[in-house]
């Protein structure tokens, strides 16, 4: 009974000295703030963070990851705008009486950038 009892005390011994050592240590630190960030949707702070943490140690994983995680929401954000953009300029040419062809061409282009967007 007393060997579950001294390991299960140095279990939460080592649990207690790697939180101190993630906390005291500033890469880790900053990677800590940077998923806090992440989860709460600030995206630019989080990959500016992020990437401050990647600096100061180049093998902290949870930084890089962080960083390219927020760096692919930005991509993301960034066409959901000019998506938003492209289909209130196609709503306008599609609310007119008649549609041209060149309004159609228009309307290629749209969609040809927006999948522009999604390959890159």
């Amino acid at each position: 009974m007393q060997t579950k009892q001294l390991s299960a005390l140095a279990a939460l011994l080592l649990l207690v000295v790697m939180a101190v050592y993630f906390y005291l240590h500033p890469s880790y630190r900053l990677s800590l703030e940077a998923k806090i960030y992440y989860t709460i949707g600030e995206y630019d702070s989080a990959h500016e963070t992020a990437s401050q943490a990647y600096e100061l140690n180049k093998y902290n994983r949870m930084a890089f990851t962080i960083m390219v995680q927020s760096k692919n929401a930005q991509k993301f954000l960034e066409f959901i705008s000019m998506a938003k953009e492209y289909y209130a300029q196609i709503q306008s040419i599609a609310a007119k009486p008649e549609v041209t062809n060149a309004d159609k061409v228009k309307i290629r282009c749209f969609q040809k950038l927006c999948f522009k967007v999604i390959k890159d």
